[in-house]
């Protein structure tokens, strides 16, 4: 993945910048709860989940839900 601000290209499984001016910087970890669908959509009711949220597919750089297709066509 590609960061805007400094066109860094990074790791996703590391989190190592491979390219750029951060070449060889790595990400701070950062900790998170993974918890079962089924938790999550109990303690989060009437939540969405993969539905585009209509003013975040406003704003400029929202990459849309066929992004894969367009890959694979390039």
């Amino acid at each position: 993945m590609r960061d805007r601000e400094t066109g860094s290209w990074w790791q996703q499984v590391s989190g190592e910048a491979l390219h750029g001016p951060l070449k060889g910087k790595k990400l701070k970890l950062v900790a998170y709860e993974e918890i079962s669908f089924d938790l999550w959509n109990k303690e989060q009711p009437g939540a969405r989940v993969l539905l585009p949220d209509p003013e975040i597919a406003k704003k400029e750089g929202y990459v849309p839900s066929n992004w894969e297709d367009r890959v694979a066509g390039a």
